[in-house]
């Protein structure tokens, strides 16, 4: 795979440490998997609690991807991508998917994938330029599947259904936070022969959280830091839009993001967020504040903040 990401610019993707290069695999698939004519993709944090070939043998009518709705948006880099979207809710998590490679190769969906990362500007994940790409017919190349294929704690719906359980966003982690379905994460857990490794992993992390720590350099305990520490986010921001020299233009947007998912950062866009779904004009975007704002209120509650 490195010299499909290094040729094709994927070296700008933005990471974090919950984001690494090796989310930008899959837009390759069109180039990789040349012998097959359909695959199923599937993250990591995933439970498949039906046979898959349920989901493989899914009649995908012609379109080059079958995926399930995004219920769950979260935070900013979401609103980023669909700002231009005049249905979000066609917009589909990538995550889970299910792939014509033929139809993704002949439509040449892989080159416009990559042009999309080499923007840089505003893409940051893979979801991002797959979504914007399919933006461009009206999605008309999605089939959208049961949800059940791509069930989340925490998202509205008879869990009981669930094929797929997706522990997606940072505080669905059972191995990391108490979160709904976990019982079945942790079914699979004791049956592997590093359950115990886990059982001790889980105790340092909470003994972590309950002791004072300093993140990015900067304590966090009270508000003049945290208003430091976002602070520091909106100048990185700032300086990865206008500085005249790309490379730090990059450096600097990379430091914003390493910030973007901090407990400092998210309280204050909660706000933000709050006092927009109370007061702006539009009822549909006051609408759509009051989830993010919802979304981060969950967040504070997962990470006991």
């Amino acid at each position: 795979m490195t010299p499909l990401i290094e040729t094709n610019k994927c070296r700008y993707f933005l990471v974090s440490s919950n984001i690494n290069l090796a989310i930008c695999y899959k837009l390759f698939v069109g180039s990789v998997f040349k012998n097959y004519k359909k695959i199923v993709y599937l993250d990591a944090d995933t439970i498949v609690c039906e046979d898959i070939a349920n989901l493989f043998n899914i009649d995908l009518r012609g379109k080059a991807i079958g995926s399930v709705m995004d219920s769950c948006l979260v935070g900013e880099l979401h609103a980023k991508r669909t700002e231009h979207a005049t249905e979000t809710e066609k917009h589909f998590n990538s995550e889970i998917m299910l792939m014509d490679v033929g139809s993704i190769r002949k439509k040449k969906y892989e080159k416009q994938f990559i042009e999309i990362v080499g923007e840089g500007e505003k893409m940051s994940h893979d979801q991002d330029a797959i979504n914007t790409a399919m933006q461009r017919d009206g999605y008309g190349d999605v089939l959208h599947i049961d949800s059940g294929w791509n069930c989340s704690p925490g998202n509205k719906g008879n869990h009981s259904s669930a094929k797929i359980i997706h522990y997606r966003g940072g505080c669905n982690k059972p191995w990391f936070y108490k979160c709904d379905l976990a019982e079945h994460w942790w079914k699979y857990a004791r049956m592997t022969p590093f359950y115990e490794n886990i059982l001790f992993e889980r105790i340092a992390i909470e003994t972590q959280r309950a002791a004072k720590k300093t993140l990015h350099g900067i304590k966090i305990s009270t508000p003049h830091n945290r208003l430091l520490y976002f602070g520091r986010y909106l100048l990185y921001k700032l300086l990865g839009r206008i500085f005249p020299i790309a490379k730090y233009r990059r450096k600097f947007r990379q430091k914003a993001q390493q910030r973007a998912t901090a407990p400092q950062v998210a309280y204050f866009k909660y706000l933000r967020y709050s006092v927009f779904g109370t007061i702006f004009p539009v009822a549909t975007r006051r609408t759509r504040y009051r989830q993010k704002a919802a979304q981060y209120k969950q967040y504070f509650k997962c990470i006991g903040n």
